[in-house]
C-alpha cells in the first residue's frame, strides 16, 4: 500500500525523503500518494524531512509535484525555517529561487514567523 504508515504515522514518502531515495519518491508520486501528507511525532511533510537532511533533489521533486513549502509541523517551522535551522543552504537557495518572483517576496519568506515568533534567520 503506497499510502501505508508506520507505527509513528510516517508515510513511505516521508521515509523515502528522509533517506534521499529519489527513485522511490518518483514512484510513490506516480502512484498518486499525497505529496503533502504529514505525520510522525513532528507532524511534518516529506518536504520538511528532506529539507532537514539537505536532500535538495528530493525537495525539488516534491515542489515540482505541488508540495506545500509552507506547512508547519509541531515545532512550528516551515521548510525555510528548517533549512536555516539545519544549515541547508542549497535547499534554502532553491526554495527562495523557486518560490519568489521578487526581492519583496523573498523578504516575506525570510520574515515568516514560526510558532515561537522567530523568523528563519533568527
Amino acid at each position: 500500500d503506497a499510502d501505508g504508515r508506520d507505527g509513528d504515522g510516517c508515510s513511505l514518502l516521508q521515509w523515502a525523503a528522509i533517506n534521499n531515495r529519489l527513485a522511490i519518491v518518483d514512484e510513490l508520486l506516480r502512484r498518486g500518494v499525497d505529496v503533502d501528507g504529514h505525520g510522525g511525532v513532528l507532524d511534518e511533510t516529506a518536504m520538511q524531512w528532506a529539507t532537514r537532511h539537505g536532500h535538495v533533489g528530493v525537495v525539488c521533486r516534491l515542489r515540482e509535484a505541488g508540495g506545500d513549502a509552507t506547512h508547519r509541523g509541531n515545532e512550528g517551522g516551515a521548510a525555510v525555517h528548517l533549512a536555516c535551522r539545519y544549515q541547508q543552504v542549497r535547499v534554502l537557495c532553491y526554495l527562495l529561487a523557486r518560490d519568489v518572483s521578487s526581492t519583496a517576496a523573498a523578504s516575506g519568506l525570510l520574515e515568516a514567523l514560526d510558532a515561537r515568533g522567530r523568523t528563519p534567520l533568527m
